[in-house]
């Protein structure tokens, strides 16, 4: 259903890029703030990944449930968006530039 939601409503493309954009927000600020807590206790890695990987499944289910299904899209991306930067961490880390 909200894949039909989605793909019919046109009129739903700037409130469902602004979730979309808060998820994104919410994940690299919290990536962030643990890199640069990462980096006062010299564990630069561990504080980034305790800070920004979050389980976000709960969140999903309570706003699908309760919720509108499509308040559901924020978590979701936070999720996509968190494992977007742990791909590009592994790759930096692979490739000698972390």
């Amino acid at each position: 259903m909200m894949a039909k939601l989605i793909a019919f409503a046109k009129k739903w493309t700037l409130p469902l890029g602004m979730l979309a954009g808060s998820g994104l927000a919410a994940c690299l600020w919290q990536f962030g703030a643990g890199k640069i807590a990462g980096r006062y206790f010299n564990d630069y890695i561990a504080c980034g990944q305790g800070f920004g990987q979050k389980n976000t499944l709960l969140a999903i289910w309570v706003a699908y449930t309760y919720l509108s299904p499509v308040i559901s899209i924020a978590p979701s991306s936070y999720i996509l968006f968190q494992n977007i930067v742990n791909s590009w961490q592994l790759w930096q880390r692979e490739t000698g530039r972390l």
